[in-house]
């Protein structure tokens, strides 16, 4: 079985047969389960602290958190720690997992025009809309992304409920493909989108300087959008909340116990750090240079103002999923050469690199289709380069 780069996920396609293993993700699992660890110990901490040792309230209260800490870890455990195989065929899927000692099989049919989706939860009078993906549900065309799913529903396969956001991306990306190839294409994503164009020139400038493509972005005052401008006034408010303890800490520390001293210092790290991220935010909107370089190696993103900035890599040949303004949640172009992400994202299997600047520059409309399209064609480009490099060597 192949393994995709950056990931434990292994598939293998043969004509009329796919299969994926998806192994268990209990480091997944372990990330919100240790900030939920040191959350509830903090709060110990100050139950001590204002509780003065009283010991029932300390006893009490870790005896909460701590049942609280074993739900979460029990309702976690039975996604991430589950190992699962699909088995896709143009007639059925098959879905095999195995957890606790337990395995379990179940088939389902598959109806002409099947498609691999992203499902989300469906909001309800006692839930709001969840924006991030469950897992991959495979469906006929009638299956509304949009509205949500119920997840009591056993009536369809899902699967891939532990998957990071580019692995759900690239095998929901796969499954389709080879659903295409099998006679389920649907046909209204089969129409190649006609009006795609090229921003107004010299919007976005891309350049090539030998195997590398450079593009660059405008910023929010060349297009006249000034996106930036609330982020950058939140930012220099929460600067200012910030002067309030650090001038509290000025007049008083020969006053102040170390208590007090600690609460007023964590008041001017929380505020000091929000307002220096809302107004480097903004000001990189507004005023920023933003470039995106595209290299066999590496993909480069870069955002600064007067040459300050961090810059973002993520290796090339990881990249699993690019930017597709028409994909809010169901994907348009499953024949491209790689998977398409919703929001304006490129994504390995475990990071993402987010690609705000092209969105504030030419929003979700034609111009921005363009773009995401070009950027995908230089990555892959820039994959097919390294290949042929490396068969070379």
């Amino acid at each position: 079985m192949y393994r995709l780069t950056g990931s434990p996920i292994e598939w293998q396609e043969a004509e009329e047969e796919l299969v994926l293993h998806l192994p268990p993700r209990a480091g997944r699992m372990a990330g919100p389960l240790l900030w939920s660890a040191a959350f509830f110990t903090l709060f110990e901490f100050f139950i001590i602290y204002e509780s003065d040792g009283w010991l029932p309230a300390v006893v009490g209260m870790a005896a909460v958190l701590a049942i609280l800490l074993f739900i979460a870890y029990a309702k976690m455990r039975a996604t991430y720690l589950t190992d699962t195989g699909v088995t896709i065929t143009p007639e059925r899927v098959i879905v095999k997992t195995s957890w606790g000692g337990r395995e379990t099989e179940k088939k389902f049919p598959l109806k002409p025009g099947s498609r691999a989706w992203q499902w989300y939860l469906r909001q309800t009078s006692s839930r709001k809309y969840d924006h991030r993906p469950q897992g991959i549900v495979v469906a006929d065309q009638t299956y509304n992304q949009e509205r949500g799913d119920d997840p009591g529903d056993r009536s369809k396969p899902r699967f891939g409920g532990n998957l990071a956001a580019g692995e759900m991306d690239w095998v929901e990306w796969r499954v389709n493909l080879f659903l295409d190839r099998n006679g389920h294409a649907a046909q209204a994503e089969l129409n190649e989108e006609a009006g795609l164009s090229e921003p107004q020139k010299g919007l976005v400038r891309i350049e090539q300087d030998g195997l590398e493509t450079r593009i660059a972005f405008p910023n929010t005052m060349a297009t006249g959008s000034f996106t930036g401008v609330w982020i950058l006034l939140i930012g220099l408010v929460l600067l200012a909340l910030s002067c309030a303890p650090l001038m509290i800490i000025w007049n008083d520390a020969e006053e102040m116990n170390w208590p007090q001293m600690l609460k007023m210092l964590a008041y001017l790290g929380v505020f000091g750090f929000l307002g220096v991220a809302g107004t480097s935010n903004g000001l990189v909107r507004l005023f920023g240079k933003r470039q995106l370089a595209i290299s066999p190696r590496r993909v480069r993103y870069s955002a600064n103002v007067l040459g300050i900035g961090v810059p973002m890599t993520l290796p090339t040949a990881e990249i699993v999923s690019v930017w597709d303004p028409s994909k809010r949640v169901a994907t348009r172009r499953p024949h491209a050469a790689m998977a398409s992400a919703p929001g304006a994202v490129i994504r390995t299997a475990r990071r993402e690199m987010p690609l705000r600047a092209a969105q504030d520059a030419l929003g979700s409309g034609t111009a921005a289709r363009w773009l995401a399209e070009e950027i995908t064609r230089h990555i892959v480009s820039a994959r097919e380069k390294l290949a042929v490099g490396a068969a070379v060597v």
